[in-house]
């Protein structure tokens, strides 16, 4: 998930692929199955920071890996 956003029944979803469930017409939670009040998404600011967390994490995780290994690497040439 990239750009999350809430709908009305108060679940976030990938914000384009809810506008597009919506857009099609369907008034109904995609994950409730409940009728969906409104219309109106509202971007999670706080699960995108969260996951964009996540990610650097990731990525440093998978650095200090990569350096790890590599560093073992160099000390069997010699």
């Amino acid at each position: 998930m990239r750009d999350p956003h809430i709908a009305a029944d108060e679940i976030s979803y990938e914000g384009s692929e809810i506008r597009k469930w919506i857009d099609a017409g369907k008034h109904n939670s995609p994950m409730k199955n409940e009728s969906l009040t409104h219309d109106v998404l509202i971007r999670n600011t706080a699960l995108r920071r969260a996951i964009e967390d996540w990610q650097k994490q990731q990525l440093q995780l998978q650095l200090q890996q990569a350096s790890s290994s590599g560093a073992g690497d160099d000390d069997r040439s010699h």
